[in-house]
């Protein structure tokens, strides 16, 4: 990646495919653009999903996130 390469991470308790393909169809508007994604799949702990974020907040990257349990969606409206 680059440092003009913009970075996502998708966050998912499942495989995190559902938003790949939003993020990647999103993206397609855009003809021409780079951009680095990260997939952190089959989420179990709040503790997982914490950390991640931290290490997106200190990376800078965006985040998308298809999550079903609702104590690890209760993280993001938390922060």
């Amino acid at each position: 990646m680059s440092a003009s390469e913009p970075l996502i991470f998708l966050l998912s308790d499942g495989t995190g495919e559902t938003s790949e393909l939003v993020v990647k169809a999103a993206l397609s508007q855009f003809s021409g653009t780079r951009v680095e994604i990260q997939r952190y799949k089959s989420l179990q702990t709040k503790e997982q999903v914490e950390a991640i974020l931290e290490e997106a907040h200190r990376r800078g990257a965006a985040v998308a996130y298809t999550l079903v349990n609702r104590e690890l969606k209760k993280v993001f409206q938390e922060r």
